[in-house]
């Protein structure tokens, strides 16, 4: 795990400064502040159409805010940023290629960052997604569920500093979602800053 210098303990892992956006008459977020330091998991809450997943998309470089501006890590956000390789996120639901297999999907997502295969938190996000046999079946044949615990597991495997999840726990079970809540417990415990969405 990253080790954080003392300037950037001093710097909030995520930043959002008086974000809002505009989707035709619609409002979607208005004049939004906030701030989520290492170690500190923070959630959004609100019922479905309040704005989350377009603050997330603004928080990782998606979409352009109309006013207002975001940070990681003390880095300026827009796509492709390099700030973003320590990012972990789930937005906007999975996808996949369908006819590859989920270890497939998983090994092209990396190969994006040029890095030898396997990340290396690998082991764990598959553990915690726990697909089992299923990761060597191709995803058009997954369920929306297991597509979803796939989607977690990319977000996982690269070990990241600051995690951006938009409703993870969407098709876990339980059991799976008390999993998800001590993983992300541990990761915090580690330095890690954690961001969550959820209408629950």
């Amino acid at each position: 795990m990253h080790l954080f210098t003392p300037q950037e303990q001093a710097t909030p892992a995520i930043c959002a400064r008086e974000l809002s956006k505009r989707y035709g008459r619609r409002q979607s977020v208005s004049g939004l502040s906030f701030a989520v330091e290492a170690g500190q998991i923070c959630a959004l809450l609100g019922p479905n159409g309040a704005g989350k997943t377009s603050t997330m998309r603004m928080l990782v470089g998606l979409s352009s805010p109309d006013t207002g501006g975001a940070s990681i890590l003390g880095e300026p956000v827009g796509l492709g940023a390099d700030v973003l390789r320590g990012v972990g996120v789930l937005i906007d639901g999975p996808a996949f290629v369908p006819h590859l297999t989920g270890r497939a999907n998983l090994r092209l997502l990396w190969s994006a960052t040029r890095q030898a295969w396997p990340p290396p938190a690998l082991g764990n996000a598959l553990d915690l997604a726990g697909l089992g046999e299923a990761l060597d079946r191709k995803v058009k044949g997954y369920s929306m569920g297991m597509k979803q615990r796939l989607m977690l597991a990319q977000a996982l495997m690269r070990k990241p500093d600051v995690l951006i999840l938009d409703e993870p726990a969407n098709g876990l079970d339980p059991g799976e979602v008390r999993a998800l809540r001590e993983y992300l417990g541990e990761l915090a415990r580690r330095g890690a800053a954690v961001l969550v969405s959820s209408h629950q």
